[in-house]
């Protein structure tokens, strides 16, 4: 025992001895990894509270569009379509030019129509991060995915709005909502589903967009992405 604390006591006094001979002024490689992780840590955090106000804002937004959507179905007996583009024009009398090739087009038609004020909920972006936008006979801004479903009929699981689509794929990006993606449903549900490291989402063991899932019913599922 006597031995054991002996060396504890040199050993002590040798660290003390080291840290008086070291410079106060000199920054150690020790001090400039420290630092860089404290920097690294900090970036981490803000980005986890960015993805996490990104995440709920676009859950509530995506719950504003089914109820946007469900209401223009109700009043044009279809969800956005080519030919609801025509009837919303001839009813408005606006003079933007409708489609529904993108889905931008798609919401837009809710614009038209007078269903919601442009353009806020097509974005996940936080109330901070927009900035005012004026409706020009389009919109500008969009950020999901829409699903070209003609009514709200049918298997209530079936996915209707979708995002974060990479443009032109079947994948999600992986960062743009923190490894998440958030899909609303037929029954006006909206659900957050992890995005594998293969960019896919699964549900029930499946591709999202998988023809073999109960809710395409065999169909090749026709995705309308956000305008390039």
């Amino acid at each position: 025992m006597v031995v054991g604390g002996m060396m504890a006591v040199t050993l002590l006094a040798s660290s003390v001895a080291q840290a008086q001979k070291r410079d106060p002024n000199k920054i150690t490689e020790q001090d400039k990894q420290t630092y860089q992780d404290f920097v690294a840590g900090i970036k981490r955090a803000k980005e986890i509270r960015k993805n996490k106000a990104r995440l709920l804002t676009a859950i509530t937004n995506l719950r504003q569009i089914g109820i946007a959507m469900f209401e223009f179905e109700t009043e044009y007996g279809e969800l956005p379509s080519e030919e609801t583009a025509v009837m919303v024009k001839e009813t408005t009398e606006t003079k933007a030019d409708l489609k529904a090739a993108t889905a931008n087009d798609c919401f837009y038609q809710l614009i038209a129509a007078g269903i919601v004020q442009p353009p806020a909920i097509f974005t996940y972006e936080t109330p901070q991060q927009q900035a005012a936008k004026k409706d020009v006979g389009e919109l500008e801004k969009c950020e999901f995915s829409v699903l070209a479903v003609k009514s709200a009929a049918g298997n209530p699981s079936k996915p209707l709005v979708v995002a974060p689509l990479v443009h032109g794929k079947e994948t999600f990006d992986r960062v743009a909502l923190g490894g998440k993606a958030v899909v609303l449903h037929l029954d006006n549900s909206v659900r957050s589903y992890p995005i594998e490291k293969d960019g896919r989402v699964l549900v029930n063991g499946m591709d999202i967009f998988d023809p073999a899932q109960p809710f395409w019913s065999g169909d090749v599922p026709e995705i309308r992405w956000p305008k390039d």
